[in-house]
């Protein structure tokens, strides 16, 4: 199928401002940024417009429900609910969304543009989202032999150094009870990484918490027992206040 002349001008015009406005970011700002300029915003706002619905964003399977009786907790970020978000998708920003995030497939899940049904946006095109307050970011396969494997990461704290959080559930089967038959339940677990430069270090225990920040790790002990931080106690409070501390030590 063929695209109207205007349509065809419309999305040079987006090219055009997005590569200005990629070419002016300065050096060392993270390709995820959902921060854009003055005239890419006017242009983006012109392209959403213009294209209702917008073919750009539904696209993706038709996301099936989980039909199955879980006899415990819920496949879902945070309560389980849908929650306005922003998604940036195949390199445009889509705002006002209400969002939904699978963790046990790893799925960005909306609404279609008649609320008849949900979809799962396409993983790859999917840069990086915002449900509420909580960013995600999309790391995918690297030469980095440190990097974290392809997959959504939580950022929940960034200044010189960054922290992600990686949350995983996984659906289990449960034949104790035979007369109840199968039964299923979650299981949800929770990986942090820090990254300094260019290097990411899972901190997941005191031990390599303290290896990652081996430079400080002396006044970084004084720290954590003056505070009284343990990670048995509140590790991502500990995570987030070590991070914090860290940054501030080596201003």
């Amino acid at each position: 199928m063929r695209f109207p002349f205007q349509v065809f001008c419309l999305f040079l015009l987006l090219y055009l401002l997005l590569s200005l406005h990629i070419q002016a970011q300065p050096a060392g700002n993270e390709k995820d940024s959902l921060i854009t300029s003055a005239g890419y915003t006017g242009a983006l706002q012109l392209y959403h417009n213009y294209l209702n619905p917008e073919t750009g964003l539904y696209r993706g399977p038709r996301y099936m429900e989980y039909v199955h009786t879980l006899r415990e907790g819920h496949p879902y970020f945070d309560d389980g609910h849908m929650h306005e978000g922003v998604v940036f998708y195949d390199k445009i920003l889509y705002e006002h969304l209400l969002l939904l995030y699978d963790l046990v497939k790893g799925w960005v899940v909306i609404n279609d543009p008649f609320n008849n049904y949900k979809i799962a946006l396409i993983g790859e095109e999917v840069d990086s989202f915002a449900i509420g307050a909580h960013f995600f970011l999309h790391l995918r396969d690297s030469l980095n032999p440190s990097q974290p494997h392809n997959g959504f990461y939580e950022r929940i704290y960034m200044g010189r150094t960054s922290l992600l959080k990686k949350e995983k559930e996984i659906i289990e089967d449960d034949l104790s009870i035979p007369a109840m038959g199968v039964q299923h339940y979650i299981t949800h677990t929770v990986s942090y990484y820090l990254k300094k430069g260019n290097t990411y270090h899972a901190v997941n225990n005191k031990a390599s918490l303290l290896a990652a920040m081996k430079d400080r790790s002396k006044e970084l002990r004084k720290f954590i027992r003056k505070n009284g931080l343990g990670i048995r106690k509140d590790k991502e409070n500990m995570l987030l206040k070590a991070a914090a501390w860290y940054d501030g030590f080596n201003q």
